[in-house]
C-alpha cells in the first residue's frame, strides 16, 4: 500500500521571525524524537468463558507505519477488582507479536481487564495505553444487571472557548457514567431566563447549537435525559476577547473561518496544522474586519486526525480545532478462497488469502462459530486511526469508517468537536521543553541476564563465571558459562528469550559464594501499579444474549470434554490363569533336582487310553518312547 505522506502539502506562506523558527524547530524535534506509539490487539473472540484460552495478536504502530524499534510488549491481565492475574512480555517482530492467556476455570468475575504497553509509551499520557475490558460469560454474567445512572451533559465550544461578539458553534454530549450515549432534550437560557436555542441530539448523544453572546452575557442549560430528572447546569464562561475558528467541508478539502470581535483589523495571525505530531502545513494571514477565511487542501494527507491551531503574532495559541481526514488509503481488498473444507468435528480447513502484489502485509484471522455473539464496535482501523488518539469513551467507533456518506462525515465531525484535546503543550514547546524520558525504548530483545546477591565485592571480583542451563520451548537445551562482572551482574546476548524458558544455574565452586542468590531478567519492566479495575466503563455492551448463551454452552461442553480427557479412568483388568495338570502336580510332588520339569517325558497312566491296552509298564513305555 503506497502512502503519500504529509510533507507533500504545499506551504501557503513562510513564517517570519525568530519565535516562528524556534517553535517550528521544536515541533520538528518533538515529532522526530518523541513520536508516540500505539497498540491494537486482535482477539479471537469478543467474549470468553472460564477455562477458555484467550488467543490474540498485537500490532504496534508509530504514526502511519509499523514500529520497528521497540522490541518488547508488556501485557497485564487483571480481574475486575484490580488484582493482577498475569504480567507477561512478548517479543515484537516487525511491529507485531502474539500470545495467549488461560482463564482459570474457577474465575467468577464478569470482566477481565487487559492493559498493553511498551516502555516508551510510559513516558507519555497513560490514558493512551491500550486497555480493554473483556466480557466473561458465566451464569451470573449472562444475567443483565441494572446499574444506577448519574447522567452527564458536557459542552465543547469549537476552537476551545465561547467568544463575546461573534457566532460560536458549541457542541454538546449527553452520556451516562459509563460513557454510553443518551437520548435527551433541553434548552439554552440566557441570564434573563430567555430561551436562545434548544438541545437536539443528532447522533449518539451529540449535537450542536450556535451562540452570539452580548457583553456580560452568561448561559445555562436546562435538560433532561430519558428516565432521569430535569437538571440545570451552566455553560462555559464567555470570554471578552479571543478568536474563534469554524471548520467546514468543501469537497475533499477543509474550509476555515477565523473570527474575532475584539482582536482588531490588520492583525497578523498564524495557523499551523499537525498530524501524528508532525507539521503538515503553516501559513500567516491578516484579519480584515475581524475575519479571515480560506481553504486547506487535504488530498495528499494520510487518514487521521488533523489538528489546526491558531496563534497570535507572538505565537501565543488562541484557538484549536481537530478534524478528521479520511482518504481511505489504508484500505485494500483481499480475495479469500477455500482450498479445503473440513466437514468433520475439529477437522482441518484451508483458506487462501490473496493480497495485492505491491502490499506488504501482516495479517491475523479469527474463525469462530457463526452463532455466537460478535462485537463489531471496534476494529484495527478504527482504533489505530481514531480512538488511540482521543480521550474518553467512544461509542461504536467502527461506525465512522463504514462509508464516506454525508451523514457519516457530519457525525464524525461531531465526534471531533466533542473529543478534542491539545496534543502539544505549546508553552513548553515554545520554551524548548520536551517530555521527560524516564523509560528508554526496548531496542533489543530480552536476553538471559541476572544479578548475584549475598556476595561481597571481593568475592564477586574473583568469582569467574556462572553456569546456566537454558531450556526454551521447541529450542532444546543450552549449557553456557557466563562471566560474572564485579557488580554481580551477568548477561549472555546470544540467549534471546522468545518463549517460556526454564533456567537452572550453578554458582562457581570454591569462591565462597555458594550461599548467594540469583535473580534473573531484572531489566524486564515490572507490572504497572495495581489500579486496573474493570467496571464495564469501556466495554461496548453487546445485547445479543442468545449469542452469549450459545457461546457459554459451547465452551461448557468443551470444558467438560477436556476435563474428562484429563481424568485417568481405571480400565477393566482381566486376569487369565492356567491351572496345573495332574502330571505337573505329580512332577512337583515326587520329582526333584535335575529330574523335575525340563525336557523329560511325562506320562499320565490314569487318563491315557493307550495304557489300558498295554500288558505292563514296559510294553506301554515301548510304545511311547
Amino acid at each position: 500500500m503506497n502512502v503519500r505522506f504529509f510533507f507533500t502539502l504545499i506551504f501557503l506562506s513562510l513564517f517570519g521571525g525568530l519565535n516562528a523558527q524556534d517553535l517550528l524547530r521544536n515541533v520538528d524535534k518533538y515529532s522526530n524524537g518523541y513520536q508516540e506509539e500505539r497498540v491494537y490487539i486482535h482477539f479471537d473472540k469478543s467474549a470468553y468463558s472460564p477455562g477458555e484460552t484467550i488467543w490474540f495478536k498485537a500490532y504496534l504502530m508509530k504514526a502511519i507505519f509499523p514500529e520497528m524499534e521497540s522490541k518488547t510488549l508488556y501485557i497485564d491481565f487483571s480481574d475486575e477488582n484490580g488484582n493482577l492475574l498475569s504480567h507477561s512480555s512478548s517479543p515484537i517482530i516487525e511491529g507485531s507479536t502474539y500470545s495467549q492467556f488461560e482463564i482459570s476455570p474457577e474465575y467468577k468475575g464478569e470482566f477481565l481487564y487487559i492493559k498493553a504497553y511498551t516502555k516508551w509509551m510510559l513516558n507519555f499520557d497513560s490514558a493512551f495505553l491500550y486497555h480493554k475490558e473483556i466480557k466473561i460469560l458465566n451464569k451470573k454474567a449472562i444475567e443483565s444487571t441494572k446499574k444506577e445512572k448519574r447522567n452527564q451533559l458536557s459542552f465543547f465550544p469549537e476552537g476551545g472557548n465561547i467568544i463575546e461578539g461573534i457566532v460560536n458553534k458549541v457542541a454538546f454530549k449527553m452520556n451516562d457514567p459509563f460513557g454510553r450515549p443518551l437520548l435527551g432534550k433541553g434548552v439554552i437560557l440566557d441570564n434573563k431566563g430567555k430561551i436562545v436555542d434548544s438541545l437536539r441530539v443528532m447522533h449518539d448523544g451529540m449535537g450542536i447549537f450556535y451562540l452570539k453572546p452580548d457583553p456580560g452575557e452568561s448561559y445555562t442549560a436546562r435538560w433532561k435525559s430519558e428516565d432521569d430528572q430535569e437538571r440545570v447546569i451552566p455553560l462555559p464562561a464567555v470570554l471578552k476577547s479571543g478568536v474563534g475558528i469554524q471548520i467546514g467541508f468543501v469537497d475533499e478539502k477543509r474550509s476555515f473561518k477565523i473570527s474575532s470581535a475584539t482582536y482588531g483589523d490588520d492583525k497578523e495571525i498564524h495557523v499551523l496544522g499537525t498530524m501524528y505530531s508532525q507539521q503538515v502545513f503553516q501559513f500567516s494571514k491578516t484579519l480584515k474586519e475581524g475575519h479571515m477565511q480560506g481553504i486547506i487542501p487535504t488530498a495528499d494527507l494520510p487518514s487521521g486526525i488533523l489538528t489546526i491551531t491558531v496563534f497570535d503574532k507572538t505565537w501565543k495559541p488562541l484557538a484549536e480545532r481537530i478534524t478528521y481526514i479520511d482518504n481511505e488509503e489504508y484500505t485494500f481488498h483481499p480475495e479469500i478462497s477455500v482450498q479445503h473444507w473440513g466437514l468433520n468435528k475439529r477437522a482441518k480447513n484451508e483458506l487462501l488469502i490473496t493480497v495485492p502484489d505491491d502490499l506488504i502485509s501482516d495479517l491475523s484471522i479469527a474463525v469462530t462459530d457463526g452463532g455466537i455473539a460478535v462485537d463489531s464496535s471496534e476494529n484495527i482501523i478504527s482504533h489505530l486511526k481514531l480512538t488511540s488518539d482521543l480521550k474518553g469513551k467512544i461509542n461504536n467507533p467502527s461506525y465512522y469508517f463504514r462509508n464516506n456518506h454525508d451523514s457519516t462525515i457530519k457525525n464524525r465531525d461531531l465526534l471531533m468537536l466533542t473529543h478534542g484535546w491539545r496534543k502539544f503543550n505549546w508553552e513548553n514547546l515554545s520554551s524548548g521543553i520536551m517530555p521527560e524520558i524516564l523509560y528508554p525504548k526496548d531496542t533489543s530483545y530480552l536476553t538471559v541476564s541476572g544479578r548475584i546477591y549475598g556476595a561481597t565485592p571481593v568475592q564477586l571480583r574473583d568469582a569467574g563465571s556462572i553456569v546456566l542451563l537454558f531450556s526454551q520451548n521447541n529450542q532444546g537445551n543450552n549449557i553456557v558459562s557466563v562471566p560474572i562482572k564485579s557488580d554481580g551482574t551477568f548477561m549472555d546476548p546470544n540467549l534471546i528469550v522468545f518463549d517460556t524458558a526454564n533456567i537452572y544455574y550453578q554458582l562457581p565452586k570454591g569462591k565462597g559464594i555458594g550461599g548467594a542468590t540469583v535473580q534473573f531478567m531484572q531489566e524486564r519492566l515490572p507490572p504497572l501499579s495495581n489500579n486496573m479495575k474493570a467496571t464495564g466503563d469501556f466495554y461496548n455492551y453487546n445485547t445479543d444474549t442468545t449469542g452469549h448463551a450459545r457461546q457459554f454452552n459451547l465452551s461448557d461442553i468443551i470444558n467438560q470434554e477436556e476435563a474428562f480427557a484429563k481424568a485417568k479412568i481405571l480400565e477393566t483388568v482381566t486376569i487369565h490363569r492356567k491351572t496345573k495338570s495332574p502330571v505337573e502336580l505329580l512332577d512337583e510332588k515326587y520329582a526333584s533336582g535335575m529330574f523335575q520339569g525340563g525336557d523329560g517325558y511325562q506320562f499320565d497312566l490314569l487318563n491315557d487310553p493307550f495304557s489300558a491296552s498295554s500288558l505292563n509298564i514296559f510294553s506301554y513305555l515301548q510304545g511311547k518312547v
